[in-house]
């Protein structure tokens, strides 16, 4: 793609083109992600379970409190969620090792196999859908993902847009 005619882009006007393709893409690919993983749970599951599921198989003796910010949830909210959860034998609550007041939260057997399950079945729709691609789109996406995974995996800092202003005090006029 360099070449004569090939017009130089800033870094600054690069990213903010990268920053634009992910705002339009992401929501597309999580529709179909969400979308997949519906068809896949069954009636007796909803989809904030199912994140909670996944969230704690990925972080074994969580606590309430980091899985209601994951879900979006307050803690009561959560709360609820995760006794259905426990109920059906999904999830189990644990009394933390380091500090006796605090709750930890764990997969059980038949939550690990539902996870396992339904994510297996999202990778083969998943597959399906992205086989069409030719192999050199299917490589260039291979190729970036792991830099997008690195970008977003990292707790963000925050970010204050140029337009906002800044949060050193002003002066008074009197």
């Amino acid at each position: 793609m360099q070449g004569a005619s090939a017009e130089v882009v800033s870094d600054g006007d690069q990213a903010r083109d990268l920053a634009a393709q992910l705002l339009e893409t992401a929501p597309l690919v999580m529709r179909t992600i969400r979308a997949l993983m519906r068809a896949h749970l069954g009636a007796d599951l909803s989809v904030p379970q199912f994140r909670a599921l996944s969230y704690v198989g990925r972080h074994p003796d969580t606590s309430l409190s980091a899985d209601a910010e994951h879900l979006g949830l307050s803690v009561a909210a959560s709360s609820r969620l995760v006794d259905a959860l426990v109920v059906r034998g999904l999830v189990a609550r644990a009394t933390a090792r380091t500090d006796r007041r605090l709750l930890t939260l764990r997969l059980q057997s038949d939550g690990e196999a539902l996870l396992a399950a339904t994510r297996e079945r999202a990778l083969e729709a998943l597959t399906t859908l992205l086989r069409p691609l030719d192999a050199a789109d299917r490589d260039a996406l291979i190729g970036a993902l792991p830099a997008l995974r690195a970008v977003f995996s990292t707790p963000a800092a925050p970010v204050r847009p140029s337009h906002q202003p800044s949060d050193q005090p002003r002066e008074r006029t009197p």
